[in-house]
């Protein structure tokens, strides 16, 4: 621990200090709560039909797009910075732009497996796949899945990543779970033998989703694939298998593409215009949505997502409580959250607790120590030298 009396007095609890990039982790849990409450309204009336088909096309289609536009983007710059500096190898600008081709661009690396980073890639889009057919048992249960998602992206990002768990990230786990299964009382409740296949498939989900984005991780660290890159290509695999999910199941339900038929019918659909702005309006959230997130996941390290799992659900429930429909015990629920927010913000050492020697092996405090001790390591080399000095002033 650090040996400065001074600190440990002014306060137990410290904050870190947020640079801009902290904004990308903190406007994703708002534009997931519009992305729900908007799809709340399209179909709360049941009246569009093929609510399942349009959310996972519409999911599908943010990750080609939201991933494709600033990839595509990002090479015609890298082409431009390319050409500049062909025309002038002093060019200050593609210097200064070399940064944004580690964010965006793949690098040239010798000796890659590429049959590796194959077998990730399918793994990947298996993962996804799988979050989506489970994300749609029951949205409401969902929410209550924040623990197992917690539990299992500290687990693969500790043995995946290789991130190390001290302490206080043991503390904040045991804090966020007891929160989480507060926030959950009201459904072990009421909890009925129907409701544990939906649990499971939940449960199932959202592990599947905490490896979705510990292997993305992964794959950027290690092989410098650009995530945009990754979102583009895994959008366009899994919505061609999506489609061709629910064509069997079209096949296998309606003897033909009935299923189909229903969902592009909008003749019951009274104010048309209003449903399509509506539409549309949700496929813009969910790729900035999703543009956010790659950005997230590029600056920081996949336990973040904690933060943004635990404060969607928080937001959406207090607007859906008073706009729509009386929520039993949401006092409770949104206590239970609280605390899950915050022990998210002591393992992410956005909040450190300055005693007990939790603070030891936070990054801040490591990083106040690495440069004591090299003030040290400095001050003694400048003494050595002055003595050197002066021995050679006194021989002479």
């Amino acid at each position: 621990e650090l040996n400065d009396s001074k600190i440990t007095k002014k306060s137990y609890i410290k904050f870190t200090k947020l640079n801009k990039y902290f904004l990308f982790p903190f406007l994703c849990p708002v534009f997931q709560m519009l992305c729900d409450y908007l799809s709340f309204i399209i179909f709360k009336e049941n009246v569009m039909k093929g609510k399942e088909f349009y959310q996972m096309i519409l999911n599908e289609l943010a990750y080609i797009i939201g991933g494709g536009v600033p990839y595509f983007i990002s090479k015609y710059k890298q082409k431009s910075n390319k050409k500049n500096n062909s025309n002038n190898s002093n060019n200050i600008e593609g210097t200064k732009n070399n940064g944004i081709e580690y964010i965006y661009n793949d690098k040239t690396i010798l000796n890659v497996n590429t049959k590796k980073i194959f077998v990730l890639f399918v793994v990947l889009c298996i993962l996804f796949i799988a979050n989506q057919l489970t994300d749609f048992v029951n949205k409401d249960k969902n929410f209550h899945m924040m623990l197992y998602f917690i539990i299992s992206i500290s687990f693969f990002s500790k043995y995946i990543l290789k991130e190390e768990i001290y302490k206080h990230h043991y503390l904040s786990l045991v804090f966020a779970s007891i929160g989480v299964i507060i926030a959950m009382i009201t459904d072990f409740i009421k909890i009925a033998k129907d409701d544990v296949l939906d649990y499971f498939l939940l449960s199932i989900g959202s592990i599947c989703f905490s490896l979705f984005f510990v292997l993305a991780k992964y794959i950027f660290n290690i092989y410098y694939m650009s995530l945009f890159k990754f979102s583009f290509l895994a959008g366009i695999v899994t919505i061609i298998f999506t489609i061709f999910g629910f064509m069997i199941y079209s096949f296998i339900e309606y003897h033909d593409f009935g299923y189909f038929n229903e969902c592009f019918d909008f003749s019951e659909v009274e104010d048309k215009t209003k449903t399509i702005l509506l539409f549309l309006l949700n496929f813009l959230f969910l790729v900035i949505l999703q543009v956010l997130a790659l950005f997230s996941l590029i600056y920081f390290s996949p336990t973040l997502l904690m933060v943004t799992e635990i404060i969607n659900p928080l937001i959406y429930m207090i607007i859906y409580h008073f706009a729509n429909e009386y929520i039993p015990h949401l006092e409770l629920i949104i206590i239970g959250y609280i605390i899950a927010l915050l022990s998210s913000l002591i393992y992410n050492e956005i909040i450190i607790l300055n005693f007990c020697g939790l603070s030891k092996n936070t990054k801040k405090f490591v990083g106040e120590r690495m440069e004591k001790e090299k003030k040290e390591l400095n001050e003694i080399e400048y003494d050595d030298n002055y003595s050197d000095g002066g021995n050679e002033i006194e021989n002479l």
